[in-house]
């Protein structure tokens, strides 16, 4: 424990942020924490708890998740700053509910996510995090996503959580105790299409990074998310959260968040720096859990 620490205190020396960290492996236990109860803006990661959220009432409710539902204009937000797909989109003819659920979690999808949190509420949402999931610190804190012109530290929040609950509730849905076995696949299944890999995943040893033969990684579920407080000396929030599944049975969950002033540096490209930093996290954390 004492290598990997001061390896990520090395790596994250100077960079002028506040990290929370919390990486499992679920099967034996063996983990690694630093400030895991600390309270976080969620950015786009509050989108695993919707999605669970929309689960708990289709099941519960005997709704098929091929419903059509309408996108409206109130649920696009400021077209060209935010997130996703759906805003360049024809809104005239409907999308499936898991069509919505699953656009909202692979290209985090802003409107997406307006649309299911009108459809399930706002209280909806919160109850079951609070009550099903059992969490403390974990909350939706807005009815509408968006990235408008004024976006202020004080004013815009997404949610809130902490690195130990997301990952808490992420290895929760891997054990089969939120759902049963099949919808637990499938809610995995969305989060393995996920089409941000450059934060957890970047560095570690998938078929993509390393060929067929050398990867020791089979399949990566995350859920990355990254707000920017343009008018707050570009203070951000960025994260992501995943469960990783490796050869040998091995399974993992990771959850990494960090926050900080002035991060200017490539602000939503691949190259952002602090998020260099969070990806060679991840790959010490697996190096450290997979031995």
């Amino acid at each position: 424990m004492k290598n990997i620490e001061s390896l990520i205190k090395d790596l994250t020396k100077g960079s002028n942020r506040t990290w929370g960290i919390y990486a499992e492996d679920i099967d034996t236990g063996k983990k690694f924490e630093l400030n895991k109860d600390k309270v976080y803006e969620t950015a786009s990661t509050v989108k695993v708890f919707v999605l669970l959220a929309l689960f708990n009432k289709l099941t519960k409710e005997k709704i098929s998740e091929h419903t059509p539902i309408k996108v409206k204009r109130k649920n696009i937000g400021t077209i060209g700053r935010s997130s996703g797909v759906i805003q360049y989109f024809d809104w005239s003819q409907p999308l499936t509910l898991y069509n919505i659920a699953l656009l909202m979690i692979i290209v985090s999808d802003n409107a997406g996510t307006n649309v299911l949190i009108d459809y399930l509420g706002k209280d909806y949402i919160n109850n079951y995090i609070s009550k099903n999931l059992n969490l403390k610190k974990t909350k939706l804190l807005t009815s509408k996503v968006d990235f408008p012109s004024k976006f202020r530290l004080k004013s815009t929040k997404m949610g809130s959580t902490t690195p130990f609950e997301i990952s808490k509730t992420l290895k929760s849905l891997e054990e089969n105790k939120l759902f049963d076995k099949k919808t637990s696949r499938k809610l995995i299944k969305i989060l393995t299409q996920q089409e941000y890999s450059t934060l957890i995943p970047r560095y570690l040893p998938t078929w993509a990074n390393v060929g067929y033969k050398e990867n020791k990684i089979k399949q990566i579920g995350n859920k990355t998310g990254s707000i920017v407080y343009e008018d707050d000396d570009y203070y951000s929030v960025r994260s992501d959260t995943a469960l990783i599944f490796a050869k040998g049975k091995k399974r993992f969950v990771f959850s990494i968040y960090h926050e900080g002033p002035e991060d200017r540096s490539h602000i939503f490209t691949p190259d952002n720096v602090p998020n260099i930093v969070a990806s060679r996290i991840s790959e010490s954390l697996f190096n450290y859990l997979s031995t």
